[in-house]
């Protein structure tokens, strides 16, 4: 085994006083519950996002994935009605505190925004793009959550998460409201 990773193993001679330290103790079990807690946060969006999509389609039919969508490439958290005809694409951000990853998320989903905006010209689609964002990180962060705001059709927030149905509605083509069309659905 590398020393490397031994040096990670290597407890110091005095670390049975250590470990009786409750103030150490109850820092480290502090800093490991807070990210599960905020996992837990993240997790909780995610959850109540798919109820909304699960309630889409036992009053509707029409179905939702999550998966990897061909032309743009790359894994989607939710789309609906499928992988393999997206009409309205869904990505979820939760985040609580800032990071870099926040600036490459953003310009991520730009370029994939900017592929759909591609397709919907090029084949003369009305296909959506929403971005669901919500935690105190992305207020931190100004200049990425103007760029996620901008790059995309609709940006929604756990208040505004009841938006989705109508954006559904309007952007899944009839064939796919098996149960119970709604009057706004559009042809296609």
């Amino acid at each position: 085994m590398a020393d490397f990773y031994l040096e990670q193993l290597y407890l110091p001679s005095n670390w049975p006083e250590i470990i009786k330290d409750e103030n150490i103790i109850a820092n480290v079990v502090r800093k490991k519950l807070t990210g599960e807690y905020t996992d837990q946060k993240g997790e909780f969006v995610e959850r109540k996002i798919r109820s909304i999509l699960d309630g889409i389609q036992e009053k509707y039919g029409v179905p939702h994935a999550h998966g990897q969508v061909g032309f743009l490439g790359k894994e989607v958290d939710h789309v609906l009605p499928s992988l393999e005809e997206p009409q309205v694409m869904i990505m979820v951000s939760y985040m609580e505190t800032t990071s870099s990853n926040q600036t490459a998320r953003a310009n991520e989903q730009q370029a994939m925004y900017q592929k759909i905006i591609g397709e919907n010209i090029r084949f003369g689609r009305q296909r959506v793009f929403v971005n669901v964002l919500d935690g105190a990180g992305w207020l931190a962060r100004r200049s990425d959550l103007v760029k996620l705001y901008r790059g995309c059709d609709f940006c929604l927030n756990m208040k505004t998460l009841d938006q989705l149905e109508a954006i559904v509605c309007r952007y899944v083509p009839s064939r796919y409201f098996v149960v119970n069309p709604p009057d706004q659905v559009i042809e296609g």
